[in-house]
């Protein structure tokens, strides 16, 4: 015996106990968390998080990129434990598009607050980083088997990366 039901209010189709992906994409209108409980998660479009809007992504989440990214003007707090990563992953061939893109007006990591973008505790499988801010980038994993693209390309501002592993075919940070 078969059950399916549909959620209207979360937008997830169970079937048989397990959900498909959530569907993301689009500008994020005011602060919301993406939970380990409606992971995994799949773009179906670009996601952009304006100035004064905060996306929380859970430890445990999985986000499918496909051919699509994040950008953030505003805060992105990723925060995984070492026993229960965030896994960002693409299998699609690389096009620019697999990446989270921390703009400049992104809000700056502040260590003393612990406030502002950081991403911790995170496999970047075939994603990359492009940073024109100020994030926090520490105790991730960077793995790349699809292209020859630096995994963080750093353009502007002050981010701190620290005590990351890159496997890549080309530059791990430029």
């Amino acid at each position: 015996l078969l059950i399916i039901a549909i959620l209207v209010s979360s937008g997830l189709l169970f079937i048989g106990g397990v959900h498909a992906s959530a569907q993301v994409g689009g500008t994020i209108a005011s602060d919301i968390t993406w939970t380990q409980a409606n992971s995994p998660y799949q773009l179906s479009g670009q996601v952009f998080v304006p100035n004064n809007v905060t996306l929380t992504i859970e430890a445990g989440v999985t986000l499918n990129f496909g051919n699509y990214y994040v950008q953030v003007n505003g805060t992105l707090n990723a925060r995984g434990t070492s026993d229960n990563n965030i896994f960002f992953s693409s299998n699609v061939s690389y096009s620019y598009n697999q990446r989270i893109e921390f703009l400049v007006g992104s809000t700056a990591w502040n260590e003393q607050n612990g406030t502002g973008c950081i991403i911790e505790n995170a496999v970047f499988n075939n994603v990359t980083l492009t940073i024109n801010g100020s994030p926090k980038i520490s105790s991730s994993t960077f793995i790349n088997s699809i292209n020859s693209y630096s995994m963080i390309s750093v353009n502007s501002g002050s981010p701190q990366i620290y005590n990351n592993t890159i496997n890549c075919q080309n530059n791990g940070i430029s």
